[in-house]
């Protein structure tokens, strides 16, 4: 049996609290599967900047990456076939979390 090759796109949600405020987003979640990591792209609405952690390895469907500048992330793949994510991040004072479902090419 070979391992899978390519890669899978998940679109979703996010939500942070800062300064008072719930700010709501897009996540954008890239998985490789050759290399079992995934990239992870927060886009909050307003002046907020954009949160992202690229590389974070993949292990039994669970995902970290701990102390980038954009702070720390966890999460984990959820549903049979892994068709959806799902985590949270701190940043400092911030906090959030966010979830997408896989898209089929």
């Amino acid at each position: 049996m070979t391992s899978p090759v390519g890669s899978a796109a998940y679109y979703g949600q996010m939500r942070m609290a800062a300064d008072d405020q719930l700010v709501h987003g897009t996540a954008d979640i890239y998985y490789r599967f050759e290399n079992a990591d995934l990239d992870v792209y927060l886009h909050p609405e307003g002046d907020w900047s954009d949160l992202w952690w690229e590389g974070a390895n993949v292990e039994n469907g669970h995902f970290r990456r701990l102390g980038s500048r954009h702070g720390s992330m966890r999460g984990a793949f959820y549903g049979p076939s892994g068709e959806g994510v799902a985590g949270s991040f701190e940043r400092g004072d911030v906090t959030g979390v966010f979830g997408a479902l896989r898209q089929d090419n």
